[in-house]
C-alpha cells in the first residue's frame, strides 16, 4: 500500500480526539488547556468548520487551524464542544463558543456532511443549549428554520439585541423577504418579530435573528 505522508498525517490528527478524551456519543468540552497540550485537536476542529463553511467562502474568523489555535490562546474562543458518534476515532460535530456580554455565544458549528447522525446530534445539542440561561446565537436561513421549529427562545426586543451585539444593525421586526422564501420557511419565520440586518464579512446585509436566553443587563 502506498502510505504517503498525507495519509499518515491525516490518520494521526484524526486519532487525537480519541487519544485526548476516549469517549463516544458524549459531548466533551475542549478548552485552551486541551489545545495547548494537543494542538492537533485544532486541525480536527478546523477541518469540520472549513468543510461546513466552504460554500460561503469559509468562516470569517477561522481560515486555518492556526487561527483556531490562536483564538483559544488569546481567549477569543472560550471553549469548543465536540462529539464522536461513529467507528472512526475523530470528532464528528463541533460548536465553538465566545464569551460575550450576553453570555456564551455559539459562533460556529459544523458536522460531518456525510453523517446524518452527526448532524442530528449537533442540532439537538444546539437546541438544548439555547434553552439554557446565558446561551445564545445569531442564526439565519436553514439553521434558523430548524431551531425556530424546535421551539428555541427568540429575542424580539431591539434594545436587548442592540445592547448585546454592540454593532450597527438594521432592525426589521418581520423578516424582510418573506415573499421570496419557500412557503414552509416563510410560515415559520413569520411567527417571529425579532429579525434584523447586519453586515457580515462579505460586506452584505444579512437577515438574522437572535435565539437563546442571553444575559440582559438590569
Amino acid at each position: 500500500m502506498n502510505y504517503s505522508f498525507s495519509n499518515w498525517f491525516n490518520k494521526r490528527i484524526t486519532e487525537d480526539f480519541e487519544k485526548s478524551f476516549g469517549v463516544k456519543n458524549k459531548w466533551v468540552t475542549i478548552d485552551s488547556t486541551n489545545i495547548e497540550k494537543d494542538p492537533d485537536l485544532a486541525y480536527e476542529i478546523f477541518d469540520l468548520i472549513n468543510s461546513a463553511y466552504k460554500s460561503i467562502g469559509g468562516h470569517a474568523d477561522f481560515k486555518s487551524a492556526k487561527d483556531v489555535i490562536n483564538a483559544f490562546k488569546n481567549g477569543e474562543v472560550s471553549v469548543a464542544k465536540a462529539i464522536d458518534v461513529d467507528a472512526v476515532p475523530d470528532m464528528d460535530a463541533v460548536t465553538i463558543y465566545k464569551q460575550r456580554s450576553g453570555g456564551s455565544k455559539s459562533v460556529a458549528s459544523a458536522a460531518k456532511s456525510s453523517s446524518d447522525i452527526a448532524k442530528n446530534n449537533l442540532i439537538a445539542h444546539k437546541a438544548y443549549e439555547l434553552k439554557q440561561p446565558g446561551h445564545y446565537a445569531e442564526v439565519s436561513d436553514k439553521l434558523a428554520k430548524i431551531l425556530l421549529s424546535m421551539g428555541v427562545p427568540v429575542v424580539e426586543n431591539p434594545d436587548v439585541v442592540n445592547s448585546i451585539i454592540n454593532k450597527e444593525v438594521k432592525w426589521y421586526g418581520n423578516h424582510p423577504d418573506l415573499s421570496k422564501l419557500p412557503p414552509k420557511v416563510a410560515e415559520v419565520f413569520d411567527k417571529y418579530k425579532g429579525w434584523y440586518g447586519r453586515v457580515l464579512g462579505d460586506g452584505q446585509l444579512h437577515a438574522k435573528i437572535m435565539v437563546g436566553l442571553p444575559k440582559v443587563k438590569q
